[in-house]
């Protein structure tokens, strides 16, 4: 795996995978006959007013999806892969946990921000990123946009797990080669879930 792929890849995979520390029992999984919480198990929505989109799907607010989780109206294949994609977006955090200031510093206006996340850049500018409701637009005028604060910090958040491969994003700096696909330290402990990535 490139050290890109190294990068991305734990946060894509993790639910569905059920990536867990080598030394840890994995948890129970949450069955369709129950539901589930779209942010993962023992996690909530505190920003239900947050619209998430995504191609080929319809603009819905984090409530809702919350509700449909809740609710059995997701599908396991929607109740693994949304808490990745909308973490940032819905403001998953844990059940009863008192609102908290992020741990991530978030990219402002004036700071700016990599589109490729922290660290990386753009090698494929001329790739053409497209997402329901925006303009189709080239990534290098995506990194430009991002270093000259025309991102908003949401979209400096979640922007980097959707364009990374299709940008080609890469670390600035060097980076170790090899890793686990679910990040250091974690083991796939769900070997037979299938992973598929659009495109």
């Amino acid at each position: 795996l490139s050290s890109d792929q190294c990068d991305f890849l734990p946060n894509l995979i993790s639910l569905l995978c059920d990536c867990q520390p080598s030394n840890a029992p994995s948890p129970p999984s949450p069955s369709v006959d129950t539901g589930c919480s779209v942010c993962g198990v023992g996690k909530e929505v505190t920003s239900p007013n947050a619209i998430f989109s995504f191609p080929g799907q319809p603009a819905t607010p984090c409530g809702e999806l919350e509700e449909d989780g809740e609710n059995d109206i997701l599908s396991s294949d929607q109740c693994g892969i949304l808490p990745n994609l909308i973490s940032l977006l819905c403001g998953c955090q844990s059940i009863g946990a008192p609102p908290s200031p992020s741990e991530i510093v978030q990219p402002t206006a004036d700071i700016g921000c990599s589109a490729c996340g922290e660290g990386k850049e753009v090698t494929n500018p001329d790739a053409i990123f497209s997402f329901p409701g925006q303009p189709a637009t080239a990534c290098g005028d995506l990194q430009e946009d991002g270093k000259s604060g025309d991102l908003s910090s949401d979209q400096c958040d979640f922007l980097p797990d959707l364009i990374s491969l299709l940008c080609d994003c890469r670390e600035i700096s060097p980076t170790s080669p090899g890793c686990s696909v679910c990040g250091d330290g974690k083991i796939v402990t769900n070997p037979e879930a299938i992973f598929s990535f659009p495109g």
